[in-house]
């Protein structure tokens, strides 16, 4: 199957790369879209990637906001200040 590029800059680029690099016009293509598409796989959601952290939330029961006082020993603890 052919593909038909109109966009001037685009060959350019696909021919610049390919003198650059010593190989053909479809390698670029090729290295190219194998390697957007390995990093679209890649991706996880958002929700994938806090589904850890939910689950431990989840585990230690409810969770109560600190007071003020709690966190000002906390920032002080942190800082190591009295």
């Amino acid at each position: 199957m052919a593909l038909q590029i109109k966009d001037d800059v685009l060959l350019r680029q696909i021919e610049h790369l390919s003198q650059l690099r010593g190989i053909s016009k479809t390698d670029v293509l090729r290295t190219a879209l194998a390697r957007e598409f390995e990093r679209e796989m890649s991706k996880r959601s958002v929700l994938d990637l806090l589904a850890p952290l939910l689950a431990r939330v989840a585990a230690s029961g409810s969770v109560r906001p600190a007071t003020p006082g709690e966190e000002k020993r906390l920032s002080d603890e942190l800082w190591a200040e009295d």
